[in-house]
C-alpha cells in the first residue's frame, strides 16, 4: 500500500512539474472589459478600518487590452465617482499573475501594478500593500519634484508612508465585453 501511495505522489508531483505554462500569458486578458464593482479596505496605525465598496455596471468606464501589449481606459462618465483608473494609454505586460500598466506620468514612463485574476468572462485586478509600494515608487521616480518637495529621499517616503499603513486591498472586477 504505500508502495501505492508513493507512486501516486510521485506522479501526481511529475505531472505538475510538467505542466505546460501558459506561452502567451497576455492573451487571457485581450479584449474590451467593462468595469463592473470596486471595493477596497484601507487601515492605517491607531485608526479604524475603512472599506468602500461602489457598484459601476451601469457605467461605461472600461479598459481594453490589445494583442500588440497596449492598453486604452475610459474613466467612469459619473461626477460623483471616484476615479479608478485616469483616462490614459500605454502598454501592459502580464507575467506570473501580475499586470504592469505602463503610462507616462508628467512625460516620464511610470507603472501601475495589479494582481490579476481571470475567471471566464471575469476579470479581477487587485491591488495590496506589495503592488501599492511598487506603484508608490514607480510614480515618485516618475515626479523627482516630489523628493525635493518633501526633502526626502525616495526610500525615506516609502518607508513613511508603508509603515503607517497596516492593510490596503483594492479590488476592481471587469466583465468582458462580447466581441463585435
Amino acid at each position: 500500500m504505500r508502495k501505492i501511495n508513493f507512486l501516486f505522489i510521485l506522479l501526481s508531483v511529475f505531472l505538475v512539474s510538467c505542466a505546460k505554462e501558459d506561452p502567451n500569458p497576455q492573451a487571457q486578458i485581450e479584449g474590451e472589459w467593462s468595469i463592473q464593482h470596486a471595493d477596497y479596505t484601507v487601515q492605517y496605525v491607531e485608526e479604524d478600518t475603512y472599506n468602500d465598496s461602489a457598484d459601476y455596471s451601469s457605467s461605461n468606464g472600461s479598459i481594453v487590452f490589445n494583442a500588440d501589449g497596449t492598453y486604452t481606459t475610459t474613466v467612469i462618465d459619473d461626477p460623483d465617482s471616484e476615479v479608478l483608473f485616469p483616462e490614459n494609454d500605454g502598454t501592459y505586460t502580464l507575467s506570473d499573475g501580475v499586470l504592469t500598466l505602463t503610462y507616462l506620468l508628467d512625460g516620464t514612463e511610470a507603472s501601475t501594478y495589479y494582481n490579476v485574476n481571470v475567471n471566464g468572462d471575469m476579470l479581477t485586478l487587485s491591488m495590496d500593500k506589495q503592488r501599492l509600494e511598487e506603484t508608490i515608487r514607480s510614480e515618485i521616480s516618475a515626479t523627482p519634484e516630489l523628493l525635493v518637495l518633501f526633502d526626502m529621499s525616495l526610500e525615506e517616503i516609502i518607508a513613511l508612508f508603508m509603515e503607517e499603513l497596516v492593510q490596503f486591498e483594492t479590488n476592481i472586477t471587469f466583465s468582458k465585453k462580447a466581441s463585435v
